[in-house]
């Protein structure tokens, strides 16, 4: 299903669904993607010099090992570090966005040119607004956001059970100090990691681990696609889930932005307010990151039911725009068929089979 849908946009990217009580992965694929039956014997060269030229690069394992800036799925991370420092409470009004915002002399955009106005934590995470992130992170400043970002997963591996998996980055003074010489750099470069922009990168696999935190209560378990160990003799073990970490973030404010990512999609100017539906709450964030090589990537995270999730859904599509123009579409197929379409299917075929017996 993840694979005929996500070729459907005829786009690169990466799609990572995961059960966020046990770290279990439900989906895990990378596009473009090539039939690994090829493997199984000798490859003929045509056929392997097709995959390594492809500048799509099927090869790369995007979930693990693709590294992309998380545009705007990353701002809970600011909202977060900015709440429990105490920089801003649930009701704080910041400086109202015009469109942009002057940091010396540097003009810095928000998405909308029209303006937000003036919002708290909720409504600046419901309709995305940049200027409020900016103000936050020149608050906070490099090193209290990146000790925040690591302690949200970021810059480390998650310990996946596969192999090939990448780390990313999560810039502080110190890295900027080895990029550019000590204290040569620009203090307005908090400005674009607020956002998730920069040099901050990360795999769609952590960004996936970090919303199963957000959406069970913080508690973070390590990724694995093994579920269970048939031995010889029948003998059946299950695979215990894996506490790796919690996230660094108080019960008032996890709930703080666990509405705020309801409204994303229930709020009035909601940035994914397509995904509502009649059958459950979506909580989920959209993304669009910008990429100094070509279009911006879409990016769409989220967990349902929103109160008690189930599932978590990650989708990056690359060079496709905004995230609520494709990433978000995915994400909400993906999580209908889990939640409605393949269960009304299963309770189909109980009712036929009981329909059958004698």
């Amino acid at each position: 299903f993840v694979v005929k849908n996500f070729d459907s946009v005829q786009c690169c990217g990466a799609v990572v669904v995961m059960n966020p009580k046990t770290g279990g992965v439900l989906a895990l694929a990378s596009f473009p993607h090539f039939d690994p039956n090829i493997f199984s014997g000798v490859i003929p060269p045509d056929i392997w010099q097709g995959i390594i030229a492809d500048t799509n690069h099927p090869m790369l394992n995007r979930p693990l090992a693709g590294l992309y800036p998380p545009g705007s799925t990353a701002k809970l991370i600011t909202a977060g570090a900015a709440l429990e420092m105490g920089l801003v409470n649930e009701n704080t009004l910041l400086k109202p966005c015009f469109g942009g915002m002057q940091f010396g002399n540097r003009f810095f955009r928000c998405w909308n040119p029209g303006g937000h106005g003036k919002v708290n934590v909720y409504h600046a995470i419901e309709q995305s607004c940049d200027v409020y992130f900016y103000q936050i992170g020149q608050i906070m400043g490099v090193d209290p956001w990146g000790e925040y970002a690591e302690k949200c997963g970021f810059g480390s591996k998650t310990g996946i059970d596969l192999t090939g998996e990448k780390a990313g980055i999560v810039p502080n003074s110190k890295y900027y100090d080895e990029l550019y010489g000590p204290r040569k750099w620009s203090p307005y470069l908090i400005l674009n990691l607020a956002i998730g922009q920069g040099e901050f990168t990360i795999t769609p696999l952590q960004l996936a681990q970090f919303y199963c935190g957000l959406a069970n209560k913080g508690r973070v378990y390590q990724p694995h696609l093994l579920k269970q160990i048939i031995e010889s003799n029948g003998d059946i073990h299950d695979v215990e889930p894996i506490v790796s970490f919690t996230l660094p973030f108080s019960r008032k404010t996890l709930n703080i932005l666990r509405e705020s990512l309801k409204m994303v999609i229930s709020g009035e100017h909601g940035t994914a307010r397509s995904l509502r539906n009649k059958y459950y709450e979506i909580a989920g964030k959209t993304g669009t990151a910008q990429n100094p090589h070509g279009d911006d990537h879409s990016w769409f995270s989220a967990f349902a039911p929103a109160d008690d999730a189930e599932i978590v859904v990650v989708v990056l599509v690359e060079n496709a725009g905004h995230g609520s123009e494709v990433a978000a579409p995915l994400a909400g197929k993906i999580m209908k068929y889990y939640l409605v379409d393949s269960r009304q299917k299963e309770l189909t075929a109980q009712k036929g089979t009981l329909t059958e017996q004698p």
